[in-house]
């Protein structure tokens, strides 16, 4: 297969007519469909293991949101033939690392 499941041509056609910037989708099936993955972990009980999110943008990639550990485990070997870009984390940022981040 060259892209995910969804014909992410139409989903950015439906985000324009309906006046939307992008998707954000938590929901285990509609991070499948956005992106290939399925996240696994969610049969084990955790909410929003992985989180997709389309820019309506022409040509950018889906951006996938995991734990670096949901990650490593289950996703690091599959190699998908379209573009992803990829954001992981370790952990919810305390105060100090919130303020941070707001101020950099």
């Amino acid at each position: 297969r060259s892209g995910p499941p969804a014909d992410l041509q139409r989903a950015r056609e439906v985000m324009a007519r309906d006046g939307l910037d992008g998707l954000v989708v938590a929901d285990p099936v509609n991070v499948y469909h956005l992106t290939g993955c399925w996240p696994a972990t969610s049969r084990m009980g955790f909410e929003a293991p992985l989180v997709a999110v389309l820019g309506r943008g022409p040509g950018q990639p889906v951006a996938l949101v995991s734990a670096a550990f949901t990650y490593y485990y289950l996703l690091a070997d599959q190699h998908f033939e379209w573009p992803m870009e990829l954001f992981l984390y370790t952990g919810p940022a305390d105060g100090a690392q919130l303020a941070a981040a707001r101020a950099g």
